[in-house]
């Protein structure tokens, strides 16, 4: 972790990428030295490429801070010396449904049948991802109700109204029947990228892009 603080990684925020250390471990007891130690590491992109080029300036820290760390003991003998192993645990791949397509054009016009403002495309990972990579047309709607604190200790999820979400759902995937649906209220009905719920200003619509994922775990022994 340290090397990797040291190198300054810096992604871009164009395509959107990121990435986070969300698991730290090591050891068997508070009173024993650890004999190993181990750290897993969530990488995102709405591009492979950049995907790619940020899993290759993550892996490179790891021999440089082994060799460190060796050096620092003055372990010059392989049973003293500390080195690593890595695991793929994670690979999500994306694609990109486009705005044309038939898929995006239904919810978009079941959102505005229910008066549900301007609509926001953009990406995130989610089941659609195997789909879009295999350029079968997708997308994720969210259930409705609202939520906040995503991906923290702090998450929370509101049910209310939620279906209304359901409802918009549906009216999607049965363009024949949107006439007769009529208007609704939609003031706390969400479209959004997540299958839980995620709060937007106003009414919002589907995903036309998927984020790729990659998450690896590191382990010194």
């Amino acid at each position: 972790m340290k090397r990797i603080a040291r190198q300054l990684l810096r992604t871009p925020a164009e395509p959107k990428t990121t990435f986070t250390v969300g698991t730290v471990g090591g050891g068997t007891s508070v009173n024993t030295i650890a004999g190993d130690a181990k750290m897993q590491i969530d990488m995102r992109s709405n591009d492979m490429a950049s995907l790619l080029a940020l899993e290759k300036q993550v892996l490179d820290t790891l021999p440089a801070a082994v060799a460190e760390e060796n050096a620092r003991w003055g372990a010059d003998t392989p049973s003293k010396q500390v080195g690593f192993t890595t695991k793929l645990i994670g690979d999500r791949p994306a694609g990109e449904t486009t705005p044309s397509a038939r898929i995006v054009q239904a919810a978009l016009a079941s959102l505005a049948a229910f008066g549900g403002g301007a609509p926001l495309l953009s990406g995130s990972s989610t089941d659609a991802n195997v789909p879009m990579s295999l350029g079968i047309p997708a997308i994720i709607v969210g259930g409705g109700g609202e939520s906040l604190g995503w991906h923290t200790r702090d998450e929370w999820f509101d049910p209310k109204d939620q279906w209304k979400g359901a409802q918009q759902s549906l009216t999607t995937i049965l363009p024949g029947r949107r006439a007769r649906c009529g208007r609704a209220d939609s003031s706390n009905s969400r479209w959004t990228l997540r299958r839980r719920a995620r709060r937007h200003s106003k009414n919002r619509a589907a995903t036309r892009r998927s984020s790729n994922t990659r998450a690896p775990t590191a382990r010194l022994r």
